[in-house]
């Protein structure tokens, strides 16, 4: 299908989608919402929320080689977010968010903290690009409410669908493990509203923009969007349709996004599931690179659980594309969740970030000089990608105030997990490796095992505490760069505490 074919056909699949439209509803991009959430609070009202959050993490590495920088570190953090909204009339409001710290480590500048640094030596590269201490505002939009016909929201405002796989604003959801660290972010002008009604269970929304901060694209300027969204909201039962369309003229990309969610509550018990596709083509922002690939990724999860009982098992099941050549075809099938859906602590969240990132910085710079095509895409930074898992929890509402929960993560890679800096090294004559030098075709990510408890001792105060141990699979098998095993990877532990203050 040609370029000006792809553009046809989701001009067409985005009209389609935002046809038929009446009263006011929530317009973040079109996530479905009450009517009573769309109205914007009443004339000249104002509040002023949000929340306060430290963070501390003790990570622990043995039998690790020097890609993974062995020892232990510790670092404080902490996030300070205000959100204000304010009514100007009973029809218009506008919303503010901003950061008083983001991410910022205890006793330090968030610029002085660097992969070198005491604080930076164990931390992702994109953690260390978020560490910062100034003020500063995150997001702003007005909304403008017509009554019995829709709401319009302009400005800088969050994206969020379904489980969050895809559009997670970084806000909503509470992980069960884990922190929340980035959000989706665009500047956009969208139109929401119910077709049947204000009562009615449709909800349908479309918009246009650009993308500020999102998993999709990620890294580049001047991304272009169309986007429009349908969902059925029957209280406890929903599902819908969220399509996007993206441009960026720099690497030629012209890329389609069909996601598909639902929900149901019943008997205690809920289920809900998220499936992505990626559609299009692109030169991933390589200005070295003149072939046009073609993007074709899936990836989903079946999340399944009870919400009553003094024992709460849930059951995740996830799947991400995988694409074990990223240097040599034309196609990039490596479908990537967004990074603030948590899988565990450390698997998907610490282990594969650090050993990618530091593959791509160090091994492939020095062995090839520029990053090979694609290579670039090559670090997690905390997605779940070329895996299928399985993330069975147990929480148990120990008191009113008190709640412990266990958990386990088992994962497996789809293709070749391979180093991108291996495949044109002169030692290998061009043969791919694993990460660490091993056999690439190695499946097994390993067995990572969670514990957590968290108490409430006043209302809005917060106090927590979790730990993992991860039993790293073949996949980090150490090699010898060309293939051969030459020891088997160390157990990873990571300890998190964590305070935090909702207002």
């Amino acid at each position: 299908m040609s370029r000006t074919q792809w553009r046809w056909f989701g001009a067409g699949v985005v009209l389609v989608c935002a046809l038929g439209v009446a009263p006011g509803v929530r317009a973040d991009d079109a996530p479905a919402a009450s009517a009573e959430d769309a109205k914007p609070p009443s004339a000249m009202k104002a509040d002023l929320h949000g929340y306060y959050r430290v963070r501390g993490h003790l990570t622990t590495e043995g039998n690790a080689d020097d890609k993974t920088r062995p020892g232990t570190v510790g670092l404080f953090e902490h996030r300070f977010l205000l959100r204000s909204r304010l009514g100007l009339t009973p029809n218009v409001s506008l919303g503010l968010e901003a950061f008083v710290f983001q991410n910022a480590p205890w006793g330090v500048e968030g610029g002085d903290v660097t992969t070198q640094s005491t604080e930076g030596r164990h931390l992702r590269r994109d953690t260390l690009d978020r560490l910062e201490t100034d003020f500063g505002p995150r997001r702003g939009w007005g909304e403008v409410l017509f009554p019995n016909v829709g709401l319009l929201r302009v400005g800088r405002q969050p994206s969020d669908w379904g489980m969050g796989i895809v559009a997670n604003d970084g806000d909503r959801r509470r992980n069960d493990f884990g922190d929340n660290y980035y959000g989706d972010t665009g500047d956009r002008i969208v139109f929401a509203t119910k077709p049947l009604g204000a009562d009615g269970p449709l909800v349908t929304a479309f918009g246009f923009g650009q993308v500020v901060e999102d998993d999709i694209l990620s890294g580049a300027d001047d991304v272009l969007e169309g986007l429009a969204a349908v969902m059925a909201d029957y209280g406890t039962t929903k599902c819908g349709t969220y399509v996007v369309y993206r441009s960026h003229a720099k690497s030629d990309t012209d890329l389609y996004i069909v996601d598909l969610y639902g929900r149901g509550e019943k008997w205690g018990w809920f289920a809900e599931s998220e499936a992505a596709f990626v559609m299009g083509q692109s030169r991933l922002f390589n200005s070295n690179d003149t072939l046009r690939r073609s993007v074709e990724q899936f990836g989903g999860a079946v999340n399944v659980g009870a919400l009553e009982g003094s024992l709460r098992p849930a059951l995740e099941v996830g799947l991400a594309s995988g694409d074990g050549n990223l240097n040599a075809d034309k196609r990039i099938s490596n479908f990537r969740f967004n990074p603030d859906h948590n899988v565990g602590l450390i698997l998907f969240e610490e282990l594969l970030p650090r050993i990618t990132e530091e593959i791509l910085h160090e091994d492939i710079r020095k062995n090839v000089g520029l990053v090979p095509v694609a290579a670039q895409h090559f670090p997690t930074e905390g997605r779940v990608t070329n895996a299928v898992y399985l993330f069975p929890r147990v929480s148990y509402p120990v008191s009113s105030r008190v709640e412990a929960r266990v958990g386990l993560v088992q994962a497996w890679a789809l293709k070749d997990v391979v180093n991108p800096a291996n495949l044109v090294t002169p030692a290998t004559g061009g043969t791919n490796t694993g990460l660490r030098g091993a056999d690439p075709s190695a499946r097994n990510y390993g067995t990572e095992l969670d514990a957590g408890v968290e108490y409430e001792f006043e209302e809005p105060f917060r106090l927590g505490a979790q730990g993992a141990v991860l039993f790293p699979g073949d996949v980090f098998d150490v090699g010898d760069d060309l293939g051969n095993k030459l020891r088997a990877p160390g157990t990873v532990a990571k300890g998190l505490l964590r305070f935090t203050w909702e207002f």
